[in-house]
């Protein structure tokens, strides 16, 4: 069934701003996005006010719609609130998993590392793609908690931070590729880090050996490499146009 022009509006739209295709702070408007996707004013103030509810988007009397900033306070919000998420639904998985999760971890661990060489010739493609299988490498760590909930939370929260890891990091290797140059260097090794396969093989070794402690303290340590990314990178984060 195809999609009507609301919903491919703000599918594609919500992709873009996961992706930091649209940038934080961005204007989003009229005129340009209808040049852009070819739709009417009516499907894409729906799209709009659909994405503001996700807090995607912020809407400002007289100024019109603007992708939403980022900043250090929210991605530690974030990143707080995905740990008080994340750390008990895998101490339950861990608990009660029986083998068909773990096969689905192994299998989400090895699709994820079939991508382990993605920032050797970056595209927006492929990286996205890396973060799907690094998401759904996660997903199936959580697999054996039981509450329907706290997994829609959780993956609320995942998608706020792809969109700050995607601005602070991708966005930049991208276009120092697109200009021909090489990427800022703490920036490329914090990326780089992100995505160590040796970091996730540990997390899951621990979590299949069923080592509570040693499984808590590689996920803090894993989730704590964003935060590092944002204070190594320092760029804009589009705050000024989601000042009231």
């Amino acid at each position: 069934m195809p999609l009507s022009k609301a919903e491919f509006a703000y599918r594609t739209l919500r992709q873009q701003i996961l992706d930091a295709v649209l940038a934080p702070g961005e204007p989003l408007r009229h005129d340009r996005l209808r040049k852009d996707h070819g739709l009417g004013w009516t499907p894409l103030r729906e799209a709009l006010q659909r994405l503001e509810a996700e807090r995607l988007v912020v809407a400002h009397p007289n100024r019109g719609f603007f992708v939403a900033g980022i900043s250090e306070d929210e991605l530690t919000d974030l990143l707080n609130t995905r740990l008080v998420l994340e750390e008990p639904m895998l101490l339950e998985s861990i608990q009660r998993g029986g083998e068909d999760w773990e096969a689905g971890i192994v299998t989400a661990f090895h699709r994820l590392s079939r991508l382990s060489n993605v920032l050797q010739s970056p595209k927006l493609e492929s990286l996205s793609d890396w973060d799907n299988r690094h998401r759904a490498f996660h997903a199936a760590l959580l697999d054996g908690a039981r509450s329907a909930w706290q997994k829609r939370l959780y993956h609320k929260v995942m998608d706020h931070l792809r969109r700050h890891q995607f601005h602070l990091t991708v966005s930049r290797v991208l276009q120092a590729r697109d200009d021909n140059r090489d990427p800022d260097e703490v920036v490329l090794a914090r990326l780089q880090s992100s995505m160590n396969m040796l970091s996730h093989q540990r997390l899951m070794n621990a979590v299949l050996a069923r080592d509570e402690d040693q499984a808590l303290q590689l996920l803090k340590m894993h989730v704590g490499e964003t935060l590092g990314v944002y204070r190594a990178s320092r760029i804009d984060t589009g705050s000024t146009n989601n000042a009231a």
